[in-house]
């Protein structure tokens, strides 16, 4: 799976977020910083992943690049596997702890 995330599609994002997630709201800023101040693109890969009819637990080989939207600006490229744990919600899979949220930290982009 591979993709870019815009500003336009941050609530698309999280729309696959439990709310109630743990560190939701901070989540979700530094989602809306990252593409506000970047081009962003990513690709995912699963590297493990077990569980049942009503929850997932799932490892996610996940490479991001934001690409500074300053003309010649850097590139920030990050790559990390990233912990997932899902819970079937009102017959929706919902992602219901994500580990690291600093992956998702806005870039350093001034360097």
């Amino acid at each position: 799976m591979s993709g870019g995330l815009s500003a336009v599609n941050v609530a698309q994002f999280m729309d696959e977020f439990d709310p109630d997630m743990p560190g939701y709201e901070d989540l979700k800023a530094n989602v809306a910083a990252l593409v506000n101040q970047a081009e962003v693109t990513s690709s995912i890969e699963p590297v493990r992943e077990s569980g049942d009819d009503s929850k997932m637990s799932v490892d996610l080989d996940w490479f991001l690049q934001a690409r500074s939207l300053v003309e010649h600006g850097p590139i920030v490229e990050r790559r990390q596997v990233v912990h997932c744990e899902l819970r079937k919600i009102k017959k929706k899979w919902k992602i219901v702890s994500l580990k690291p949220l600093e992956f998702f930290a806005p870039a350093k982009l001034d360097k």
